[in-house]
Order: structure tokens, then C-alpha cells, then sequence
């Protein structure tokens, strides 16, 4: 698993076999990552700790639409 900051980093991802994609907080209001994320089909893990609660609701629903195995982590930044 690694974070994807940008496409090219989603398909290299991809293309070494990763067994999930992870999404920094800093990228949770980049709805076109996100959703070129999910439609992999591969797990995606959000990391919350410098979004807003509205937009990680925002990045939940980009993610839900496509992919099924979505974990939200709970981080706090200082």
C-alpha cells in the first residue's frame, strides 16, 4: 500500500500489484482522484486528519461509487 497523490502514481499502483490504494488527507477534497482511485477496484483507505468532517463526507461518497472496501482512518494532526 502507498498514497496516491495523482494518477500517474494510481496506475503505477496499480501496475506493481498493490493490495490497496491510500488516499492522504491533504487529497480528500480532489474528488477526480479520488473517484480514479475506487474505480480500480482495489481496497481504499482515506486518511482524515487535516479534512473537515463535510469533506470526508464528500470523499466517502466519491469512494462508495466505486469501490465496496473503504476504510476511513481516524488521524489527528498537530
Amino acid at each position: 500500500m502507498s498514497s496516491a497523490f495523482d494518477y500517474s502514481a494510481v496506475d503505477e499502483l496499480v501496475n506493481l500489484g498493490a493490495d490497496a490504494i491510500k488516499i492522504a488527507s491533504f487529497e480528500l477534497s480532489d474528488g477526480p482522484l479520488i473517484r480514479y482511485a475506487a474505480e480500480t477496484g482495489l481496497p481504499l483507505i482515506l486518511s482524515t486528519g487535516a479534512a473537515r468532517l463535510d469533506e470526508i463526507e464528500e470523499a466517502v461518497d466519491w469512494a462508495s461509487h466505486g469501490t465496496s472496501d473503504l476504510v476511513v482512518m481516524h488521524c489527528v494532526s498537530a
